[in-house]
């Protein structure tokens, strides 16, 4: 079984994107001395930041660029949550502040 390398999968996700080391060290804010040394596997640790700065760049997870392999994590995310608990906030306020007062509803 072969190891899936990050520089392997970084130089992948790069290169389907048609993207440099300098455009990518640009658009993600990572230093292009260090990208360098990413992509030449000269770096046996990662710096976390830069890690999920990858990550959310070429959409990915964390986990994808250190193993190669897709998690769970990424459906959890994509799950819609925009007004989820609006209603219930919306209630609790009312119940903190009665009719009438200051900020309260009218």
């Amino acid at each position: 079984m072969s190891k899936v390398k990050v520089h392997d999968i970084l130089r992948t996700l790069a290169d389907e994107r048609g993207l440099n080391m300098k455009d990518l060290s640009k658009a993600v804010g990572i230093p292009h001395s260090t990208l360098s040394t990413y992509f030449a596997s000269k770096k046996a640790t990662y710096q976390a930041e830069h890690l999920i700065a990858l990550a959310e760049f070429f959409g990915v997870t964390t986990d994808f660029l250190l193993t190669g392999k897709h998690s769970g994590t990424k459906a959890l995310n994509s799950l819609k949550t925009e007004n989820l608990f609006s209603g219930w906030v919306r209630l609790k306020i009312e119940r903190a502040i009665p009719d009438g007062e200051e900020g309260g509803p009218k």
